[in-house]
């Protein structure tokens, strides 16, 4: 079903953003690491929540209401 409007939010457009930022994060980090930088903590950091958030988009489901506490749960461990 196409956009009625740009203000419109679907769930796959909550997931492509997540991809979008943690692509673009570890491009941050890697050029980081290239450049010799040497405190990668806040990068990586930045990394490992756009992934978790990434993974709990993937797992939820967008036909019913998720509880994100548990579903960030699920998929830190």
């Amino acid at each position: 079903m196409p956009r009625q409007s740009s203000r419109t939010v679907t769930y796959p457009d909550l997931l492509a953003l997540a991809e979008e930022v943690l692509e673009q994060r570890e491009g941050w980090l890697n050029g980081a690491r290239q450049r010799g930088t040497s405190n990668l903590e806040p990068l990586t950091h930045k990394v490992e929540v756009a992934r978790m958030l990434v993974k709990m988009l993937r797992k939820g489901l967008p036909a019913r209401q998720t509880d994100f506490l548990e579903l960030f749960e699920q998929v830190k461990k």
